[in-house]
């Protein structure tokens, strides 16, 4: 035990060097986005992954043909086998590099060069003209004819999408306020975090439904809301809350598995969603409450939906006072939060029965 304080006070010393980073936050829309995004989800090429919503929609408005079938299927096909997110692999392979913090891997450029491609293109002619640049002269054939083929639908909702340009103004706005860039030098100097970093967050065509959605492709956050059923809805404080991963997920990795340990070390528990442990608390006392009091200058109350399941939801708001007392210090996640963090974990659990104490550290 005492082996183990030594090693994790070293390493506390040695990140505990000035680091700074430059975190680059913009809102937007972006067409060839817009099209990757639809056209992805609707061919269901990941079962578990992809919205359903959107198939749904789809055949609801335009029907489904078998050639459409044959299509979406050809298209499923190159995306097995182009797609490769390490961290969807091997747990144990994941936690050996980023414990139980957000992966690197997840929100790197390399894992979808598809989904890169179209986020770096000016239009959507150039994404589709310049495939070769990523793959293959008979993939980009077999692409080309994909988008082609469903284009008659595609513009349609792509035509619907143009009403986004008062929605993202306004987010861009709110993400560019005056508080948020000492916030961002904050939460990156917290996390250790030392990069130049950009992360956007798009807008993109989602049904008229009773719900929305968001995920994250590499850098880039979509904002899945309808372009006028949901216009109007607030997105900030969702949008901050997924640039909290992030930054977390560009954590060194010796970081991330130093705390991971200290942290499961004083609450060995082994959950289905893991980051509802940490990671997921972290974004939202930083994402979700930090950002509503300093950057934006409107704290959050306790009447206030924090975030939707319970468990993230409730460590969020106890981690939340100990950020609260740390912002205008020059504490950083090495400096006791992960003790304290851990302290409310083991409570929780017990209460809810999902201590293990035979499981740390696995």
């Amino acid at each position: 035990m005492a082996k183990r304080v030594v090693l994790f006070l070293l390493l506390t010393l040695a990140w505990s060097q000035d680091a700074r980073a430059e975190v680059t936050l913009r809102a937007g829309y972006h067409a060839p986005a817009d099209l990757f995004s639809l056209m992805d989800q609707t061919s269901l090429w990941w079962p578990g992954f992809n919205e359903p919503e959107y198939r749904e929609a789809w055949e609801e408005r335009f029907g489904w043909s078998d050639e459409d079938q044959r299509q979406a299927e050809a298209y499923a096909d190159y995306r097995r086998r182009t797609y490769s997110d390490p961290a969807q692999g091997n747990r144990k392979e994941r936690l050996a590099k980023d414990g139980i913090f957000t992966a690197r891997s997840s929100v790197s450029r390399q894992a979808d060069p598809l989904a890169e491609h179209f986020l770096g293109a000016q239009t959507i002619e150039e994404a589709l003209s310049t495939l070769e640049t990523i793959m293959g002269a008979d993939d980009a054939h077999m692409l080309r004819g994909f988008y082609r083929h469903f284009q008659p639908h595609w513009r349609q909702l792509l035509e619907e999408s143009k009403a986004f340009a008062k929605d993202a103004a306004r987010l861009d706005a709110v993400l560019n306020s005056p508080g948020t860039p000492p916030y961002l030098e904050r939460l990156a100097a917290f996390y250790r975090v030392d990069e130049t970093l950009e992360f956007n967050a798009l807008y993109v065509w989602w049904p008229p439904i009773d719900r929305t959605s968001a995920d994250i492709s590499g850098r880039t956050f979509f904002i899945r809301s309808h372009p006028t059923a949901h216009s109007g809805e607030s997105w900030a404080e969702i949008a901050m809350h997924e640039a909290v991963h992030y930054l977390s997920a560009h954590q060194p990795s010796q970081q991330k598995v130093a705390l991971t340990k200290r942290f499961l070390d004083r609450c060995p528990a082994k959950l289905i969603r893991p980051y509802d442990l940490l990671e997921e608390p972290l974004a939202v006392a930083w994402g979700n409450a930090a950002f509503a009091k300093y950057g934006l200058g409107q704290p959050l109350g306790a009447a206030d939906s924090w975030y939707g399941r319970p468990l993230p939801s409730v460590m969020g708001r106890l981690l939340w006072l100990h950020v609260d007392e740390l912002y205008e210090t020059d504490a950083t996640i090495t400096d006791g939060l992960i003790d304290a963090a851990a302290a409310h974990c083991r409570e929780l659990l017990e209460l809810r029965g999902d201590l293990r104490p035979t499981e740390a550290g696995q």
